[in-house]
């Protein structure tokens, strides 16, 4: 019999797939599901998901709730099981545009057949300390929202929380100088946001890179240098409209290894909407370092 577990975010877990999921019957899949009690519970239930035979592991929320269990996946020896997404959560930026199960026989389904795909991740190495991102992580403007969504995340929540973040934000923000360095080019200067698209929406449903794809072995980068953040706002909708922004401050690049260090200001960074470290940084993608069951 195969296990597989599923990790729900507790805020978004009532939803028919899973309740339907609960009830099922099988005598080939023991399904386990486990409801998370906290920020960060994702990640320890997946630890100790590691010791248990899983074959398929479930993250059942958003994009930080991915981020968690696959962190979490990566943090022993042990071979990863397969990983997967139930998108129930507030933004979902990884899974827009993707298909996804529906019915809990398809999910039967595609677990009987394997039907998985290699896919990518990238990482962030900074102090010594390797963090995995499945989407995308960034530094500056991006960054500084998700701190500041952070500490409004006790009082208020949902996309109306993400859209006064970003207002906050836009008040206090002063692009950092960041030197941005790999082998195939390099910037020093005042930066807006650097963007590492392992895929290529975030922040609710942006597409700041439209040729990503998490599972060709390059990581692309969007830089967007010395932008006002009135042009920024100005962008937007050929941002929300999957279409490349034309100006001379905003470069689409590539590589798979990058440093980043902070010559002036502070420059705050985020992965798959999680806040990492406000210092020098080195990323890279590591090609084919989970399987996704896909329907």
């Amino acid at each position: 019999m195969k296990r597989i577990d599923i990790v729900v975010n507790s805020v978004h877990g009532n939803t028919s797939f899973l309740r339907e999921i609960q009830n099922v019957k099988s005598t080939t899949i023991d399904v386990n599901i486990h409801y998370t009690l906290y920020q960060g519970h994702a990640r320890k239930i997946a630890e100790e998901i590691c010791h248990k035979n899983s074959s398929l592991v479930i993250a059942a929320g958003g994009d930080g709730t991915a981020h968690e269990v696959i962190n979490g996946l990566l943090s022993s020896d042990h071979i990863p099981p397969n990983f997967s997404i139930i998108p129930v959560g507030t933004g979902n930026d990884f899974m827009r545009g993707k298909p996804h199960f529906s019915t809990v026989n398809q999910l039967f389904e595609s677990i009987e057949k394997n039907k998985i795909i290699p896919t990518d991740l990238g990482q962030i190495t900074h102090q010594g300390k390797k963090t995995y991102f499945l989407n995308i992580a960034d530094t500056g403007f991006g960054g500084a929202t998700v701190h500041t969504l952070n500490k409004q995340r006790n009082w208020l929540g949902g996309k109306l929380s993400y859209s006064l973040a970003i207002l906050r934000t836009f008040i206090i923000f002063r692009k950092p100088v960041l030197k941005i360095e790999s082998k195939e080019w390099r910037h020093e200067g005042e930066v807006l946001l650097c963007a590492f698209c392992n895929g290529g929406i975030f922040g609710s449903g942006l597409t700041i890179h439209p040729e990503a794809d998490p599972h060709d072995g390059q990581l692309e980068i969007t830089l967007i240098g010395n932008v006002s953040l009135f042009d920024y706002i100005r962008y937007l909708p050929r941002l929300k409209k999957g279409q490349r922004i034309e100006h001379k401050e905003v470069k689409y690049l590539r590589s798979n290894k990058i440093a980043v260090s902070i010559q002036k200001g502070v420059s705050s960074t985020e992965a798959d909407g999680e806040p990492i470290c406000e210092i020098a940084f080195e990323v890279e993608l590591v090609p084919q370092k989970i399987n996704l069951l896909i329907p």
